[in-house]
């Protein structure tokens, strides 16, 4: 089932549970869908999917951040709630055993001058690792390998 199919199934799920929070976030997923088709003028491919549905969590992530530092915990845990939901859309991210290991051999043909590019370095990583890590995480990664 794609990511699409599994969102307009949970939605239709969710209607029927009146559950009013993950609806709520639902309708929200689905008005940046639409939007985003709109933008791009064809229908979603699941990497399209996934960009949003990352750009989305980044979105709550930097709220939480932002309700906990205004001492708002109530705001800060429905942000909370929302960003779980959105998640069990996604992959399942790769171990940091993985992850370094995926990096390490994106990196063993690439010579000592362009490893002093960390944008070579991280544009890289990234196209080796795909969709199985979040960009912090990445980068993250590629600056211990590299002690920066």
């Amino acid at each position: 089932m794609s990511i699409l199919e599994q969102i307009e199934t949970d939605f239709s799920v969710a209607q029927k549970n009146r559950e009013m929070n993950s609806l709520a976030t639902l309708r929200l997923l689905k008005a940046s869908i639409q939007n985003l088709r709109i933008a791009k003028q064809r229908d979603l491919d699941d990497n399209d999917l996934l960009a949003l549905l990352r750009s989305e969590i980044k979105k709550r992530q930097e709220s939480i951040e932002g309700f906990t530092a205004g001492n708002r915990p109530e705001q800060a845990a429905q942000e909370a709630g929302e960003m779980a939901l959105l998640k069990k859309y996604l992959p399942v991210e790769m171990s940091d055993e993985e992850l370094r290991a995926t990096v390490m051999a994106a990196l063993e043909n690439v010579s000592e001058e362009q490893k002093k590019n960390f944008g070579v370095v991280m544009g890289l990583a990234v196209k080796a690792v795909g969709t199985g890590a979040d960009g912090r995480r990445i980068s993250g990664m590629v600056k211990s390998i590299l002690a920066l």
